[in-house]
């Protein structure tokens, strides 16, 4: 099952120049295929076959898109540039916590 994110709206197409580089390490981590399954690993997969609490991959990146908006909301709010450092240290956070989740998966499954 790839991964289709269709950009809707202008705001998308922008918010993709903050996204993280981390991102698509994510979403090719969720195209390998489960050790123990024989499936793809998608966040469906991890959550529901193996407890693995990942996001469904087009929520978290519009979660991921709102956070930015968010930010780019309260600093045009006072008057500041927007700072795509701050954007992507943010969602990069996030996204490498689900990376590590994953690839600890992985190692495990190797082990067995």
């Amino acid at each position: 099952m790839a991964l289709k994110y269709e950009v809707t709206s202008k705001f998308d197409k922008d918010y993709m120049k903050f996204a993280p580089k981390e991102l698509v390490s994510l979403i090719n981590l969720t195209n390998h295929i489960c050790p123990g399954c024989g499936v793809p690993l998608s966040g469906v997969h991890l959550r529901l076959k193996h407890s693995i609490p990942i996001p469904d991959m087009i929520q978290f990146i519009k979660s991921l898109d709102g956070e930015a908006r968010g930010i780019i909301a309260r600093r045009k709010s006072r008057n500041l540039p927007v700072n795509r450092v701050e954007i992507i240290e943010s969602s990069g956070h996030k996204v490498r916590e689900f990376i590590g989740l994953i690839k600890a998966f992985l190692q495990k499954g190797k082990k067995e």
